[in-house]
């Protein structure tokens, strides 16, 4: 049998879901978030908007339901606990 992955990981950072960010690290690494810490993810990942500025003109605000921001600290980190359970799923179907 032969398998092929193909990942674009160009817009990787967009496709963030921000309601299993929040459960993964309960679900993939067993850490119970609650209190401020729930909080501040909630927080983090909520009310996000973005526009675009060309010269002196912004566009109008949208506001944001997928994705991290990309060039921020946290981004790669949100990424990668996103992405965490990519490699139990292709085990779990004799990928590896």
């Amino acid at each position: 049998m032969t398998a092929l992955v193909l990942l674009d990981l160009s817009a990787a950072f967009d496709v963030i879901d921000y309601t299993i960010l929040q459960t993964r690290p309960e679900h993939s690494f067993g850490v119970t978030v609650t209190g401020s810490a729930l909080s501040w993810i909630k927080s983090d990942l909520s009310d996000r908007s973005q526009c675009i500025a060309i010269g002196m003109t912004n566009s109008e605000g949208k506001c944001l339901d997928f994705g991290v921001a990309q060039g921020s600290v946290l981004g790669p980190r949100k990424y990668c606990l996103y992405s965490k359970p990519i490699g139990a799923i292709c085990s779990r179907h004799n990928l590896l």
